[in-house]
């Protein structure tokens, strides 16, 4: 499977810190059970925007200057019992 999302916040305030955030991912199915799975998160950020990805690509993190885009992948194996 090939997985994307794309989110946006526009930021009404008088700083305008709009925040757009792209990923894609792609699942693998090695047995009925087990998977392996990884995921690109790109956040962009605007003036004083400061979000990072965090775990499975979702926001969940802070850059370390305002307006500096976010970046993460992330890579696994999966076993259901």
């Amino acid at each position: 499977r090939i997985l994307t999302s794309f989110s946006r916040q526009d930021d009404r305030t008088l700083s305008n810190s709009d925040v757009t955030q792209y990923a894609i991912g792609y699942d693998y199915n090695l047995s009925k059970r087990t998977d392996i799975y990884s995921v690109y998160a790109y956040i962009k950020n605007q003036n004083d925007g400061q979000y990072a990805p965090g775990a499975a690509s979702a926001s969940g993190g802070f850059t370390m200057t305002p307006g500096q885009a976010g970046r993460g992948f992330q890579f696994g194996i999966r076993h259901r019992f």
